[in-house]
């Protein structure tokens, strides 16, 4: 146990004095908190007003809501809170878990979406047909479509809620 709680401290210590992208005193914590506020205001605004965001606004939103249809909206709520929380995340280490724990949010959302739509079969499974629906904001979009798809071949809808409801 001694040696236990000295390799702990040691690499207590060894964080401590070698805080490498975890200090929160690097001027690059305040360039990536602007940035990715104003990329996700961008986003947003792309979302929002699809077809005045310019090219690569309207190519944002376009692939967005064609993949995850309205779940898509997620992005830019959880990019402005993680901008929001970026020092404090910073100095928990917790940035990049943090991030990678909001894919499988969206993922699990859109899945539910597109199978709580009234125009899901669960017999067959077309992309392109889903990816249309999402950009008409309805079901999941293609990737929410396939996923739930296959979950719900699967698992069927109570498996589908269960694995979204262990994810949130």
């Amino acid at each position: 146990q001694k040696e236990k709680d000295a390799d702990k401290r040691a690499r207590e210590d060894y964080r401590a004095s070698h805080p490498g992208f975890y200090n929160p005193n690097l001027k690059l914590h305040s360039i990536l908190v602007v940035f990715l506020s104003l990329f996700a205001l961008f986003i947003a605004f792309s979302l929002l007003f699809r077809g005045n965001a310019g090219l690569i606004g309207n190519a944002i939103a376009t692939a967005l809501l064609g993949c995850f249809s309205y779940t898509a909206y997620l992005v830019p709520i959880f990019m402005a809170v993680h901008a929001a929380l970026w020092r404090k995340d910073v100095r928990n280490r917790t940035l990049v878990p943090k991030a990678i724990c909001f894919i499988p949010v969206l993922l699990f959302s859109s899945s539910l979406a597109a199978v709580l739509a009234p125009t899901f079969a669960a017999s067959t499974f077309d992309g392109g047909e889903a990816y249309t629906a999402g950009l008409a904001l309805s079901g999941g979009g293609a990737v929410g479509g396939a996923i739930g798809y296959v979950l719900h071949s699967a698992f069927g809808m109570v498996g589908l809620v269960l694995f979204s409801v262990v994810t949130y």
